[in-house]
């Protein structure tokens, strides 16, 4: 067998020709010679390169993927609820208001904001809960009028477990005092699980600039959530943007938005009322908007339909 290094440099006698390289064949176990970044190819017959152990073991048994069922996922709070008593609504909120959470009712006039907070109220009521309505707008003879139109037995719970106060939004100093101290004091002597102030952009209104109305109702908000309560406010839009709290605030301190508005037909032969949940925070929520109706006794809301 002849020596594969016997014969590097060529014995001619030309010596006018440079002396040829020749390179050695492949030896078994290790890498391919690279020559110009071309691979030589293994001569035929003789063994292939092969990684080294520990190489090929990196090769062969990559790093498992995690399995699906390994995969943490976040998991689904579990908060209690406060139904509204609004069936459709409710399955929009996933069950109901979170408990003791704040939320805002933001509607134009005739979208039914009181509606809605009356039958929060009385879903209350018939829980054997104590409940408090706070009314800056409408005459207490009036809102009592409307209840009971409603078909609610309003005297088997006036003064005993439903507390209905009416505010003079014209007594400046009264209705502030009224809302920043003696309403938390009420609610903690009856024990009440449910208020609804009916609407509270009157008491913004009442607040000398926006600075000021920025401080009190963050304090006033802040000062609701210490309370074993769940708290709803109501709240006319923007006149300019029908999707905006008044004085836009509402929306930003509340834990949960509920928007009431019109929906208008592209013929403009028919307007709908439309129901949304835009914000819900601890929970998850329909984003979907949902047509209702206002009814002699009931609010139904229309969860397996849609407007457009």
């Amino acid at each position: 067998m002849v020596d594969d290094f016997s014969a590097l440099i060529d014995d001619d006698d030309d010596t006018n020709q440079p002396p040829v390289r020749k390179i050695p064949p492949t030896q078994a176990g290790t890498p391919p010679a690279r020559t110009g970044g071309i691979i030589q190819q293994a001569e035929p017959g003789e063994a292939e390169w092969e990684p080294p152990q520990d190489e090929k073991k990196e090769i062969q048994e990559p790093p498992k993927p995690e399995s699906v069922a390994e995969v943490r996922t976040p998991g689904k709070r579990d908060e209690p609820r406060i139904k509204l008593g609004i069936e459709g609504l409710d399955e929009m909120l996933g069950g109901g208001l979170v408990k003791n959470s704040v939320t805002g009712i933001i509607g134009t006039y005739g979208t039914g904001k009181t509606t809605f907070a009356i039958n929060f109220i009385f879903e209350g009521l018939k829980q054997g809960e104590t409940c408090i309505l706070i009314s800056l707008d409408e005459r207490a003879e009036m809102l009592k009028e409307s209840i009971r139109r409603r078909g609610y037995d309003l005297d088997a719970y006036l003064d005993k477990t439903f507390f209905l106060i009416k505010l003079d939004p014209t007594d400046f100093t009264l209705a502030v005092n009224s809302i920043k101290n003696e309403i938390p004091d009420l609610i903690r002597e009856t024990k009440a699980s449910r208020v609804v102030i009916d609407p509270i952009s009157l008491f913004e209104g009442l607040l000398p600039d926006e600075a000021s109305r920025r401080l009190e109702m963050f304090r006033f908000v802040e000062r609701m959530r210490d309370e074993e309560c769940t708290f709803v406010m109501t709240s006319e839009t923007d006149t300019q943007i029908p999707y905006a709290s008044k004085y836009g605030l509402v929306e930003y301190l509340v834990d949960c938005v509920v928007l009431l508005r019109y929906v208008r037909t592209s013929d403009l032969s028919g307007t709908h009322l439309a129901v949304e949940v835009v914000k819900m925070r601890r929970s998850q929520h329909s984003r979907e908007i949902k047509p209702y109706e206002i009814q002699p006794d009931d609010v139904v809301v229309y969860s397996e339909a849609s407007v457009f």
